[in-house]
């Protein structure tokens, strides 16, 4: 027997999932999500879960990077070289304040996992956003970018746990983050020769 076709009003079983997976991360801490409660939360059989994805952590790397805006090199640019507030670019991207608040919710969740994908994520598309090759960077390079992308997980957390997310933009403006932008610049005049 053939199986029933999908109402395209009815959201697909990855979507119920990916629902709930965030449901959850915002209740509690990442370690405790167990894939019979995920299932059951998104209203799916558990092995759906093994057809989509070969564990939570492929399914919460895949529902972070999915969300990650398409002009997300525009977004680094407006940040870094043309100094835009994050008001400017929640203004010029619904999705970015979305994709903080993920970001949010992997920082919060104390998931030594989901902070190292985070920090991979935005050294990834910073470098990606630069048209810079890591393996072209220093060590030196790399643990500048290290520390910085680092130390921005740390502000998004802060900004959210105080009920404010254009905290990270008034960071920016502050001298360590002015510092931080400064580096990042001279990184990519470094890639450029």
């Amino acid at each position: 027997m053939a199986r029933p076709k999908r109402d395209s009003d009815t959201p697909s079983a990855q979507e119920k999932l990916e629902a709930a997976f965030w449901q959850l991360l915002s209740e509690k801490p990442y370690e405790s999500i167990t894939v019979s409660e995920l299932a059951h939360r998104a209203g799916v059989n558990h092995n759906t879960i093994y057809y989509h994805y070969e564990s939570i952590d492929d399914m919460a790397m895949d529902f972070f990077d999915k969300g990650i805006p398409e002009d997300i090199a525009g977004l680094f640019d407006a940040v870094i070289n043309r100094g835009l507030s994050m008001a400017d670019i929640a203004g010029m991207n619904a999705n970015v304040m979305i994709q903080w608040r993920k970001a949010y919710l992997f920082l919060k969740s104390d998931s030594r996992f989901l902070m190292q994908h985070l920090r991979k994520r935005m050294t990834d598309y910073w470098c990606q956003s630069q048209d810079i090759q890591q393996e072209s960077l220093t060590d030196d390079q790399k643990l500048d970018l290290e520390f910085i992308f680092t130390g921005m997980s740390i502000v998004i957390k802060y900004a959210f746990d105080h009920g404010d997310p254009m905290k990270v933009g008034a960071f920016m403006n502050r001298p360590l983050g002015i510092a931080a932008l400064k580096t990042l610049k001279e990184l990519k005049a470094g890639s450029d020769h």
